[in-house]
């Protein structure tokens, strides 16, 4: 068709160039017949390339929106890739939380445990000394000895010696739960300020201050009553041992309560 329409319009052209008036008629009589496919032609072509192109803006458009939905898609997933990060960093706090609380039951039911036992044994002993005390105070008394029976009444050695006995018992008992601990104690210490019991002591007054903090028993009222010191005395020792620590002050006695680690 191409051709054709090339061809004729040549012949026309050179027709018109010599002044030959039949080739021109005859030419001319061609030229519509061979110019109407063509545009038939072209006209088709039009209507296919109109097609594709509502073909290829559809195909866009569905493109367009396909990609959204990815993007909307990618985007959800990677906002729930974020919740499952930070759901999973929650987990794993609360996970370390329940091992810690755990830990920290199971250390408190071997003190317990030991405790228990020493207490019972305790008791016991404490009422045989009563009783023998009893029947002395009794024997003295029936036979009207009077003045050495005030002179008893009056003394204070017994229960002074109950109240070494006492603390030995609670040194004792403190260290076969923590054998470690005034080693860990003084390593939060400064260097030239560390606290070591005298010779013949398990602790002195200032490690057993802070075994009770150990313990959990961090109310200095609490720690005075069983010490048998004033409430001032006990905070006067809490805050000269702060002062030598090699931590922070702030944190010296968390820090306490979380060294010389339970051995069974």
């Amino acid at each position: 068709m191409d051709r054709a329409f090339l061809l004729i319009e040549k012949a026309i052209d050179d027709a018109m160039f010599c002044n030959v008036r039949y080739r021109i008629i005859e030419g001319t009589s061609f030229y519509p017949i061979i110019n109407a496919a063509y545009q038939k032609q072209i006209s088709n072509h039009n209507k296919k390339l109109i097609l594709n192109l509502y073909l290829i803006s559809l195909l866009s458009l569905i493109l367009i929106i396909g990609m959204a939905i990815i993007y909307k898609q990618v985007k959800r997933l990677n906002k729930i890739k974020r919740e499952l990060s930070a759901t999973n960093s929650q987990l794993i706090d609360l996970n370390r939380q329940i091992n810690k609380s755990n830990i920290d039951l199971s250390e408190a039911n071997h003190i317990k445990e030991e405790y228990i036992a020493q207490f019972f044994d305790m008791c016991s002993s404490y009422i045989e000394k009563i009783d023998s005390i009893r029947k002395v105070l009794l024997k003295k008394a029936s036979n009207n000895q009077i003045p050495a029976l005030i002179d008893q009444l009056k003394s204070t050695t017994v229960v002074e010696q109950e109240v070494i006995e006492l603390y030995h018992n609670f040194d004792s008992i403190f260290l076969n739960l923590y054998p470690s601990f005034v080693e860990d104690f003084n390593s939060l210490l400064k260097e030239d300020e560390q606290i070591y019991p005298k010779k013949g002591e398990l602790l002195n007054t200032e490690l057993r201050i802070f075994a009770l903090i150990r313990l959990g028993i961090d109310d200095s009222i609490k720690i005075a009553s069983f010490l048998r010191y004033s409430l001032r005395t006990v905070y006067n020792y809490r805050t000269k041992v702060r002062n030598k620590a090699a931590v922070s002050r702030v944190e010296f006695e968390d820090k306490v309560k979380q060294i010389a680690v339970l051995e069974r």
